[in-house]
């Protein structure tokens, strides 16, 4: 048998597997080399502009300049909040720019301009510009030990931590800087407090033509230093100042609390905002347009480029319905009256308020307050009080008892009760203040108003209770709170006890009194003659402009509406007119209200044997009103009033709250109030028409 040669069979073999699997490695290579050309030409042609975008995004940023702000205007076109522009010089940060390079800047624009030094620069202000200089930081370094370095395990410190005890280590008595010093100081303060491509400000003041040319024409020895424009708010000094509210800094930024809701609207945190009341309430309308630049930076972090790819808008402006002109009359109406009374009468009142209102359309005409220090005697002008203190009113809202008989059925049309003293067992005679001369009288709905009659008033809540009267009855508990209810219910469809939807970020709703307690049953008789729950002067304001226009809720407001600027930065043509917002309407008949509006009437033009408005029949105009005594408590009383007219066609309606008074007889300051500023009202706007 011939040898068979096993070892160069098996080596061919093996040779073949190999051949083999070197062929399809080399195959799949190739395929994957395909693949991987077949995408980077995907990417280069297919997908070029995506992801040149991802590298454009990389090398640039949009940064915002903020625009001029809008103004306010009163009804007659006066500016009230202006907002000037003028020339400053900002700074910004490029990308990985250090302190040193900051340092240097300043001192270059130092060279060129002069900026006053701060002089609220502080301890630690002055040493992070002693640590700007790069010697006297490695100076620092070098003595730092192994322990303020690094942690008990070797590991290195945080930086931050690690640069507070830098800041320590700087001695006091290097920082005894000069005129010069202090202002590279102030300008590397201003210059550190910007993030990364933000802008900050350096100086805005009295900065000429000249001083602006100057910089711009080096600005490119200038790292981030360029020209451009800021603002500043000058308010009105009058008294409607207060209403107008503020503006934050460019140091402040954003209010803390609202922080989030501004940056979700796109704002930064170093914009400037209105802060409080009408610059707060129309932010949106004032605030205008930023200026959009695109900033290019190269790969060590610096700005090689910047474009404007969106001009600045400037805010719209806001125009009120207030008449600076009678507000600042009937502003020293209250205070020359309330100057007289406050030694006397008024010498334990917090002050005094009045608010004038259109009701056809709820825009305000005047809100006018002072407030008085019982101590020392001293006044000043608070308007916001009248939208935010609130005080026991009296009978001035028993029109609104009137309507909880109505819309309950306890009355429908002008009905009649005899006026007599209520005594509820375990608690004193409630009775009207003309009883005990005019006792047993018979009265229709109206001759309650005219005669402000609480006896009426009583006997109709305590049929809501479901209940005729008895001497000396007791009061059942099972229908209180839905009665209180009821109550209430009327008079919040006025605007007392709620919030009238004035256009301002807040405003009190009142105060409600209890409804538990051993004396609950007798609050509600008192509940339904004004003398439980406590209500603003914006309030009592609303409620008489619903009885004066027949029975519209209309929200007050201040603006008249958002107009454009000018050529010059003035008042320009109308945008936005705001207008009447109707909050509800009170769900009795016109009838009814007809029988209130005939009371109200009757108040100033009647011949009852009460009539309480008398001395208003002198005004020039017809005036429709409501009178109120309320007791505080204390022995002193709160003396108020609403009233509106022309009665037939009412334009203006005015309340007065004059709280804390002490009592005297036949003396009727409220009245006085009122007539003055109708005779105002009818001497500016009616009188020559």
């Amino acid at each position: 048998m011939k040898n068979f040669k096993i070892g160069k069979v098996f080596s061919k073999k093996q040779k073949s597997h190999i051949v083999f699997r070197l062929n399809l490695l080399f195959f799949i290579i190739f395929v994957l080399f395909v693949i991987l050309v077949a995408r980077l030409g995907y990417i280069q042609i297919i997908d070029n502009k995506k992801y040149q975008k991802y590298i454009n995004a990389s090398n640039s940023q949009i940064i915002q300049t903020p625009a001029l702000r809008g103004q306010i205007y009163d009804a007659k076109g006066v500016v009230l909040a202006k907002n000037t522009g003028k020339p400053a010089i900002v700074y910004t940060r490029n990308k990985g720019t250090t302190a040193p390079q900051m340092r240097k800047t300043a001192f270059k624009l130092l060279d060129l301009i002069d900026i006053p030094y701060d002089p609220q620069l502080t301890e630690r202000d002055k040493k992070d510009f002693w640590l700007s200089d790069e010697k006297n930081l490695k100076q620092i370094q070098k003595k730092l030990t192994h322990k303020e370095k690094f942690d008990k395990d070797d590991v290195p410190l945080p930086e931050a931590k690690i640069w507070e005890t830098i800041v320590s280590k700087v001695n006091t008595n290097k920082l005894n800087y000069d005129e010069r010093i202090s202002s590279a100081a102030t300008v590397f303060k201003r210059m550190n407090a910007a993030c990364e491509l933000d802008t900050v400000t350096i100086v805005n003041d009295n900065l000429t033509e000249d001083t602006i040319a100057r910089v711009a024409e080096h600005e490119a020895e200038l790292s981030g230093i360029s020209t451009s424009t800021d603002w500043e708010p000058e308010f009105d000094k009058s008294s409607l100042s207060a209403v107008l509210g503020s503006i934050s800094s460019k140091k402040s930024g954003l209010p803390k609390e609202k922080l989030n809701k501004y940056l979700a609207k796109g704002y930064v945190r170093n914009d400037r905002v209105g802060t409080s009341w009408l610059e707060e309430q129309y932010e949106s309308v004032l605030q205008g347009e930023k200026q959009k630049t695109k900033i290019i930076v190269n790969n060590k972090g610096e700005i090689v480029r910047q474009k404007v790819i969106q001009e600045s808008k400037r805010g719209d402006n806001l125009k009120l319905t207030i008449d600076k002109g009678f507000q600042e009359q009937v502003q020293d109406i209250l205070r020359k009256k309330f100057e007289i009374l406050k030694s006397g009468q008024a010498r334990y009142s917090p002050g005094a308020y009045a608010v004038a209102i259109n009701p056809k359309t709820g825009g305000i005409y005047a809100v006018a307050g002072v407030s008085h220090d019982i101590n020392t005697g001293e006044m000043e002008d608070n308007i916001l009080g009248a939208v935010n203190n609130a005080y026991i009113p009296g009978s001035v809202i028993k029109g609104g008892t009137l309507t909880a008989g109505y819309e309950t059925n306890v009355i429908s049309g002008n009905e009649t009760f005899t006026d007599i003293p209520i005594q509820i067992k375990g608690t004193p005679v409630k009775q009207s203040v003309f009883y005990n001369r005019f006792p047993n009288k018979t009265l229709t709905v109206a001759e309650a108003l005219e005669n402000s009659s609480n006896s009426y008033m009583m006997q109709l809540t305590l049929k809501m209770l479901g209940i005729n009267y008895t001497p000396n009855m007791g009061l059942p508990e099972k229908n209180k709170e839905k009665v209180y209810k009821e109550l209430r219910t009327a008079f919040n469809q006025y605007g007392l006890g709620t919030k009238t939807g004035i256009d301002l970020p807040k405003e009190a709703a009142g105060f409600e009194g209890k409804i538990t307690g051993n004396d609950a049953m007798g609050k509600l008789l008192d509940l339904s003659f004004g003398q439980y729950d406590m209500y603003t002067p914006m309030q009592l304001a609303q409620y008489a402009a619903t009885v004066a226009n027949g029975g519209h809720r209309i929200a007050p407001h201040f603006a008249e509406g958002v107009y454009g600027s000018d050529l010059n930065g003035n008042l320009g043509e109308s945008k936005q007119k705001i207008e009447p917002k109707v909050l509800n309407d009170i769900p009795i008949s016109k009838a009814q209200m007809d029988i209130i509006r005939t009371g109200f009437y009757n108040v100033v033009h009647g011949h009852s044997f009460y009539t309480t408005a008398t001395p208003l029949r002198n005004t020039p105009i017809p005036v429709s009103a409501k009178t109120g005594t309320a007791e505080t408590g204390t022995g002193r009383i709160n003396l108020s009033i609403v009233a509106y007219g022309p009665s037939d066609d009412p334009e203006i309606v005015v309340a007065v709250m004059l709280p804390e008074l002490v009592p005297k007889d036949n003396v009727y300051p409220n009245q006085e109030i009122v007539k003055s500023i109708f005779d105002l009202y009818h001497q500016m706007y009616i009188n020559g028409r």
